[in-house]
């Protein structure tokens, strides 16, 4: 046999034999041998991009890049879940930081997210202003808003004995999360609504006498729906980022308070009533008319409505299971199967669904949805668990502990890359908190 004919034998042998004798001796090494051949040949190939709800990221990637640099614990995360269905499943805490680490005796608060979740705004409350702080998630962008308005030169004297004091807040993000809105009494006492952006300096676009505040951000239009009290009520009036024009919306004889655009920028709902007697309410635009609906019914206090992101829900609070107690609830309506006609009842009367009772009122965030609409994380009133966040699955009614070993937790808010921000007391301050979970958009949407 010359040498050619071996070297072919041995080549046959280690191609074709060599798996088979591999396959009998230990079927689960080749199995695990072909699955890290496969994981790495699906690698070096490029991935197809995907974009919803402003955010873009790599095909198959649990989570946008940023999200990556800024927890490192998603590497344990992905070995011990590699592949999608096995990562999606249940709910899981991946990692948590809080946001600055900071000794400045402060209380942070109002976490508020761009849709792609790679900017946010918190609000810091000092002795004599309440400030809002912009900044990317990777910490290579900040802004401070704090406006401070001077009516003449007497105010210059005026301060050296009485330091004004500004209030900024209630920041809303535009679609594309380069612009934003919010209000300020500028140091005065007036306050009027702001817009700003990411490179562009701060503006005022209303200009009265009365309060104006509680701007919201239409995603779809960039139009800004507001509550002002220049007709003596709290009214909801819309403008745009230019504040070119005023269009009163609700003339109602109770305040109208807490305005939300829906996803798909077509309704508004808001919270109308008296000192202790709320209702949700939606305005909606339908045959060339805009009208208000009332949409539940029931006997007690409804307050600051949420709208799913799929724009099917709404979730608000309601103390209609103890109002004696003062205890609160979760509850929501559907509103997808609403007929829209002009023969509609001022009344809809939906039957809301319980979805967590005695849990902590967020009157800055109202419920908090997860992106994929199914889920509401909640903060339950529990002193001797020091308030603890819970999130409720909402197609199966199962409810979860989310175990940050945080303590008197408020303002939640989750993120469509699924990173829920809250504030939580440490040493008596209250600081702005992020956590990581398996709730991101890529996840968990179909």
């Amino acid at each position: 046999m010359n040498k050619s004919s071996y070297y072919s034998i041995i080549f046959v042998f280690v191609i074709f034999l060599l798996p088979l004798v591999s396959c009998t001796v230990s079927k689960i090494d080749l199995k695990k041998t072909y699955t890290r051949m496969k994981h790495k040949i699906v690698n070096l190939l490029p991935r197809k991009k995907v974009t919803r709800n402003g955010l873009k990221w790599d095909d198959g990637a649990y989570f946008p890049q940023y999200v990556y640099e800024y927890f490192p614990r998603i590497k344990t995360f992905r070995k011990l879940y590699p592949t999608l269905e096995s990562a999606k499943e249940g709910i899981k805490l991946i990692d948590i930081k809080m946001l600055n680490n900071s000794s400045k005796k402060y209380h942070e608060a109002n976490l508020s997210w761009t849709n792609d979740g790679s900017h946010l705004s918190y609000e810091i409350l000092t002795p004599h202003h309440r400030k809002i702080m912009l900044k990317s998630l990777l910490g290579e962008y900040t802004k401070e808003l704090l406006v401070m308005v001077r009516n003449d030169q007497n105010d210059i004297f005026t301060e050296l004995f009485e330091p004004p004091s500004s209030y900024n807040s209630y920041l809303s993000w535009s679609g594309d999360g380069k612009f934003f809105t919010f209000m300020s009494n500028g140091g005065r006492g007036d306050y009027d609504i702001y817009v700003g952006g990411l490179n562009y300096d701060e503006s005022k676009i209303t200009h009265n006498s009365t309060k104006d505040g509680y701007a919201n951000w239409n995603k779809i239009d960039n139009s800004i729906v507001f509550v002002s009290g220049r007709t003596g009520n709290g009214d909801l009036y819309l403008t745009d980022p230019a504040g070119s024009f005023k269009r009163q919306l609700t003339s109602s004889d109770n305040n109208d308070l807490f305005p939300i655009w829906s996803p798909n920028g077509k309704y508004i709902v808001y919270t109308s009533g008296t000192s202790n007697n709320h209702d949700i309410y939606i305005l909606h635009k339908f045959n060339n008319l805009t009208r208000s609906f009332k949409l539940t019914a029931l006997d007690s206090d409804d307050i600051r409505p949420t709208v799913s992101p799929d724009g099917t829900k709404v979730a608000f609070y309601s103390n209609f299971y103890d109002r004696k107690e003062d205890k609160w609830a979760i509850m929501a309506v559907d509103i997808s199967r609403i007929p829209w006609e002009d023969n509609l009842p001022d009344v809809l009367e939906l039957e809301p669904t319980l979805i967590a009772k005695d849990v902590v009122v967020d009157l800055n965030t109202g419920p908090s949805w997860t992106p994929d609409s199914k889920k509401i994380i909640f903060v339950k009133r529990n002193t001797e668990l020091f308030n603890p966040i819970f999130i409720v699955d909402l197609t199966n009614g199962l409810t979860y502990h989310l175990p940050t070993g945080t303590k008197m937790n408020h303002d939640i808010m989750c993120s469509n890359s699924g990173i829920i921000s809250f504030r939580a007391q440490v040493n008596s301050w209250d600081r702005v908190f992020v956590a990581l979970t398996n709730q991101s958009i890529m996840l968990q949407t179909e």
